[in-house]
């Protein structure tokens, strides 16, 4: 189990990897712990944040890749076979949201800084922000198999349907 309280259990994931399913967790740790769904201890911890995680993602690849959101104002992405900090891509303020593409070469973030963003991978570059709420994003999502549309979800009380082609709302 997760070395602290069950109550403060923050989130979980699930995905198969190897053939194997696995459970992600982090419970106010500024750790993500990976367990084998069939019991037994962690298989890797994922440290590098600066403050509490608020969000996880898990895919690409075999399922290999873990993307987290933070309140450091980061997003990280991991190879939980190794452990390893692949990248880190820098928001304004709060990272409420992550999500890795349906390819597992992007990833989308969605911050309390109002914006949401698209990340590429291979280099480590934001390709796109998308500006329009008018208080934070606590959702962003891929809103298609291909990748190319996002929904996003803010305090302002709206949810806006974004192409990815064009940055705007269609």
């Amino acid at each position: 189990c997760h070395p602290c309280p069950a109550e403060w259990v923050r989130w979980t994931a699930f995905a198969p990897a190897e053939g194997v399913p696995y459970v992600f967790t982090q419970c106010g740790d500024q750790t993500v712990r990976v367990w084998p769904l069939r019991g037994g201890s962690a298989v890797a911890e994922l440290r590098g944040h600066g403050d509490d995680l608020t969000s996880v993602d898990v895919g690409g690849r075999e399922a290999a890749l873990v993307v987290t959101g933070s309140y450091d104002r980061t997003s990280r992405v991991w190879d939980f076979t190794t452990g390893q900090d692949l990248c880190t891509f820098r928001h304004d303020w709060w990272v409420l949201s992550v999500q890795l593409s349906p390819d597992g070469a992007k990833v989308l973030s969605g911050s309390y800084d109002n914006t949401a963003a698209l990340w590429d991978l291979r280099s480590g570059q934001r390709e796109v922000t998308l500006r329009g709420h008018s208080e934070g994003i606590w959702q962003a999502v891929f809103a298609d198999p291909l990748g190319r549309r996002v929904v996003t979800v803010s305090w302002d009380r709206t949810a806006k349907v974004w192409d990815l082609g064009q940055g705007t709302v269609p």
